[in-house]
């Protein structure tokens, strides 16, 4: 059998693309509304990129991990924001909204917390 190799965080990045994917799909559901549309696609590619590039570039995880945590957080405050906003009409669709800023608030924290296999703290010899 052959080797798998991971290049890097792949659950993290899982958990990123399908937040991000959510994110986008749920703009392009309610493209008609211009104030959720525009922020939302943007915050969903935004997602999609980290995702990709956490897989892509391991060595600099946190920098990518730190963009999905700011902006799902910025976006679960939007959804938070219509959530409780006295405008909100819908219950259901806000909450369904919620699930892909936190599934990708949960990869970027993942991502953060991830440290490469095979590395060696600076008090490690070489030798041992």
């Amino acid at each position: 059998m052959g080797e798998v190799t991971v290049k890097g965080p792949a659950g993290a990045s899982v958990f990123c693309l399908v937040g991000g994917g959510v994110v986008v799909l749920l703009a392009l559901m309610i493209p008609f509304n211009r104030f959720l549309f525009l922020p939302s696609m943007i915050s969903g590619i935004i997602v999609l990129i980290g995702g990709v590039m956490l897989y892509e570039k391991p060595t600099s995880h946190s920098l990518w991990s730190s963009l999905v945590i700011v902006v799902a957080v910025a976006d679960l405050l939007g959804v938070l924001y219509f959530l409780y906003s006295p405008v909100a009409q819908a219950l259901l669709p806000t909450l369904v909204a919620s699930v892909g800023p936190l599934l990708a608030l949960i990869g970027g924290v993942i991502g953060l917390a991830w440290k490469p296999i095979g590395t060696r703290s600076s008090n490690q010899s070489l030798n041992a």
